[in-house]
């Protein structure tokens, strides 16, 4: 096996070094695009899925946005720990013990994996207002086709039925109504024989 050059070994140093810059430019490129649209979509598409009153596993939504606004955080004061790591090792280029960028690293941990959370957390909002409104519908139209049924059961007889009855109750002539009363009627008393009331007739 032959050994490498000392050309060969700075050259490929040179390679990693530059996809290791690429890759980390990639993913700070793609930290603050994927919270910025996850956190407005959200926000717009909320009130779209359910009213914010009625919504269920509200906390997840929180926590989602929330996530968001930490990581987006975490990544504006990445770039300032990581231009202080790099002034500090460079000013320490000639020490045994360089200094390190933990907080550096623990920023960009804390902005890459805080939009996978807040992804699940928002999947699981909208995914159990989905389901919870899709029961709802469902129990409705169930409801509604039950009521028509029972309508559609009803004999035919029974309403017009009800209707005559009413007819009857409304009119004077009919078996449910009250006779009227009728005007009471005086007859003079006849006088007989001028105002003497026994008369003459049977006298001699």
């Amino acid at each position: 096996m032959s050994e490498r050059s000392l050309d060969d070994f700075n050259h490929e140093r040179q390679a990693l070094d530059a996809a290791h810059a690429q890759n980390e430019a990639g993913r700070d490129a793609f930290i603050a695009l994927a919270h910025t649209a996850l956190f407005a979509a959200s926000v717009s598409f909320v009130g779209d899925v359910t009213p914010i009153t009625q919504a269920i596993w509200r906390p997840a939504l929180i926590l989602g946005w929330a996530a968001d606004v930490v990581g987006l955080l975490a990544l504006t004061f990445s770039f300032g720990a990581a231009r202080r790591a790099i002034d500090a090792r460079r000013a320490a280029l000639n020490d045994l013990n360089p200094p390190t960028d933990r907080l550096c690293e623990q920023l960009n941990s804390i902005a890459l994996w805080s939009f996978p959370v807040a992804l699940l957390c928002l999947f699981s909002f909208v995914t159990a207002n989905v389901v919870c409104a899709d029961v709802q519908q469902t129990k409705s139209a169930a409801t509604a086709e039950l009521r028509k049924a029972r309508i559609n059961t009803t004999p035919p007889g029974t309403q017009s039925q009800r209707g005559a009855a009413s007819v009857d109750r409304s009119f004077p002539g009919s078996k449910g109504a009250k006779p009227a009363t009728p005007a009471s009627t005086s007859t003079p008393t006849q006088k007989i024989g001028g105002n003497d009331e026994r008369g003459t007739c049977g006298r001699v």
